[in-house]
């Protein structure tokens, strides 16, 4: 199946998308990589070669008409007293956007900035169907929202809320449509969403993305997915910091993890990091002289370096 990808990238998580998008290149193979971000940063993810997967940068603050940070920080202040939470709304309106782009592929996968891929991951079944990744969160904001932008809460009995989502380009297009259409006037469909949320959950997390896309796949298009459960981890930043280094990623590779996040949330810095460190510098440099003696390792040391150097 032909898809392209789609990576937003936040001020504070430009070094490692550098690394999520280079995994992407060299695991999932996407017809191009939609890297969305504010300007500032064009010149510094241009430096990325594009090995085979052409990288397109889009202003974050130009994609959508009438939708830009400043735009949400001024919404967000005068219904809630406070900014905060504009580009977290922003980031997850851009990846449902990209579905209007007139020259995206059929299928196009939403990927976190902060997380890497270490495997080659299967986003397809047999049939075609999408593979969706199943969580357990719950949060009831989320569908109290959807039952008014949509007429139906959740669907199912898991989460949508993964690090990743395949999505299929005319469904979410369907979905915007549904959204416009159930508006009041001729509303932009991102205000006719936040309008929806009530003050005290627009201060925290009151929209998802993928649960509403995955709740509206359930009820119109049940057929077109199915769940896989992945192995995964979002300590990445607990042990290495935001910038791993091939000593790191290479431990990591040995972990049969299919990716692995790099969250700011739980992060550690400085000094704290020297244990995780030391060691996957230790098993780096002792897997490298093993590998010169007898060709061990050698796939796993050649993934790290394609992808930190």
């Amino acid at each position: 199946m032909i898809f392209d990808a789609v990576v937003c990238v936040g001020p504070h998580k430009v070094q490692t998308a550098k690394l999520a998008i280079r995994s992407l290149q060299f695991f999932a193979r996407p017809r191009r990589i939609y890297t969305i971000v504010n300007s500032k940063f064009f010149a510094e993810l241009r430096s990325l070669p594009e090995n085979g997967c052409p990288i397109t940068l889009i202003d974050e603050d130009a994609f959508i008409e009438a939708v830009s940070l400043p735009a949400l920080e001024q919404y967000l202040t005068q219904r809630t007293g406070t900014s905060h939470g504009a580009g977290w709304y922003l980031q997850q309106f851009l990846k449902m956007a990209i579905a209007r782009l007139p020259d995206v592929a059929g299928h196009y996968l939403i990927w976190d900035s902060d997380t890497i891929m270490l495997q080659p991951v299967e986003f397809f079944d047999a049939n075609g169907r999408v593979l969706v990744n199943p969580k357990e969160e719950h949060h009831k904001p989320y569908f109290e929202l959807t039952e008014k932008l949509l007429g139906f809460g959740r669907s199912v009995s898991f989460s949508f809320i993964s690090e990743h989502f395949m999505v299929n380009t005319g469904y979410m297009r369907e979905l915007l449509q549904t959204i416009e259409s159930r508006a009041p006037g001729a509303k932009n469909w991102v205000y006719a969403i936040l309008d929806q949320i009530t003050v005290e959950n627009l201060k925290h997390s009151g929209f998802s993305e993928f649960e509403t896309y995955g709740n509206f796949l359930q009820v119109h298009h049940p057929e077109s997915y199915c769940c896989r459960p992945l192995n995964s981890s979002r300590t990445g930043a607990t042990f290495f910091g935001m910038s791993p280094n091939k000593w790191d990623v290479y431990y990591l590779l040995k972990q049969d993890y299919c990716f692995v996040s790099f969250e700011r949330w739980n992060r550690k810095k400085g000094w704290r990091l020297w244990p995780a460190k030391i060691r996957s510098a230790g098993i780096y440099a002792f897997d490298c002289a093993s590998n010169i003696v007898s060709g061990r390792n050698k796939r796993e040391l050649e993934i790290a370096a394609a992808l930190c150097n």
